[in-house]
């Protein structure tokens, strides 16, 4: 018999974005009609909470505090059954080139003690991991566009490997000028990915699902199937592979990477529509601006919005998210309503 597996379910949402008080709003947020803008933390944190902090790190505690207030942790609940994966790959960036040119101009006397900590590519994890006293699995994950889709699988394998009872997912990128520079110098002709980097974080509680059910939390969604794809079509290819492996659901919903975000894209994309109504796509990036690593858990929240107001229909129960590039591969992640339910058994 085959062994049974823990689900992983989103039981908290948290947004860090501008105009955005709330993850709640972020679907309404989409039709509001605002442009792209930079989103300042220290704006909703304070200026005694931001010091020592850098850009990134600070929207992603601003993010990770409402997830967790939407979903706490239990007091019987220790630190070692809570992780988190980060997902950002430009968020320090300003401070190791900072650190550089220090070092370039001058020696290591000159550097601020301040900013040695900050230049460790894990610093943003490793900080929510102190803040919020998780000493679970502690990842920081930044292997390009796909990263934040990425980021959220880990952590549902993790939770279904019985690694960690809950994990704090939190995709960020800062819109400082290093980061800037570094996009515009590597975008060449790959369409959106000519956006303006905007700031911003998002942060969802991905939970097993015997664990929210104990404490009668509420659950938006449930992770379900995901996938990679490096070939000619990654994202055609990362979609087709997750429906598959999900029992090939025809999805309600697909948001869609920041290259391929517009509806005609719908019919290259794998999505199997059978003639029927075509799923609903959403294009964070046209409202957010260019998200880049932090779109992935973007998606993730814009679904479990999505997800928890569905009909029974099975179509309107399924949303497909997409992260990547033509060049660097996408990654595809299958979500579903209904997420509270008895732990599942692997397909033999």
């Amino acid at each position: 018999m085959a062994p049974v597996r823990e689900q992983a379910v989103v039981t908290g949402l948290g947004v860090a974005a501008a105009k955005i008080d709330r993850a709640a709003d972020l679907l309404a947020a989409l039709d509001d009609g605002h442009e792209p803008r930079d989103f300042d933390p220290a704006s909703r944190r304070g200026e005694r909470q931001s010091r020592y902090h850098d850009t990134a790190t600070l929207m992603a505690l601003g993010a990770a505090t409402e997830a967790l207030e939407e979903a706490p942790r239990a007091g019987d609940d220790p630190g070692e059954a809570a992780g988190v994966v980060v997902s950002s790959n430009l968020g320090n960036l300003d401070t190791v080139c900072r650190v550089v040119e220090v070092l370039r101009r001058g020696s290591a006397e000159a550097l601020s003690p301040m900013d040695l900590p900050k230049a460790s590519s894990n610093v943003i994890a490793s900080t929510l991991a102190i803040r919020f006293d998780c000493r679970g699995v502690n990842l920081t994950v930044c292997n390009g566009a796909s990263s934040g889709t990425d980021a959220l699988y880990l952590a549902a394998v993790a939770v279904r490997a019985g690694r960690a009872r809950r994990v704090l997912v939190v995709g960020v990128e800062a819109a400082h000028p290093p980061a800037r520079r570094l996009l515009e110098a590597a975008g060449g002709g790959d369409g959106k990915r000519k956006a303006r980097l905007v700031g911003g974080a998002a942060a969802v509680i991905i939970e097993a699902a015997s664990s929210a059910s104990s404490r009668g939390a509420r659950t938006y969604a449930q992770i379900d199937a995901y996938a990679h794809d490096k070939g000619a079509s990654p994202v055609a290819g990362s979609i087709d592979a997750a429906l598959r492996r999900a029992g090939r659901r025809r999805p309600g919903l697909w948001i869609a990477p920041e290259e391929d975000g517009s509806s005609a894209d719908i019919e290259g994309s794998a999505l199997p529509l059978d003639g029927a109504r075509p799923p609903r796509v959403l294009d964070l990036s046209g409202r957010f601006g260019l998200l880049y690593g932090a779109l992935g858990v973007f998606q993730c929240v814009a679904a479990s919005l999505w997800l928890q107001g569905r009909a029974a229909a099975a179509n309107e129960q399924t949303a497909v998210l997409t992260s990547g590039s033509r060049r660097e591969g996408a990654s595809s992640l299958v979500m579903r309503g209904g997420g509270n339910g008895p732990a599942q058994r692997e397909p033999e």
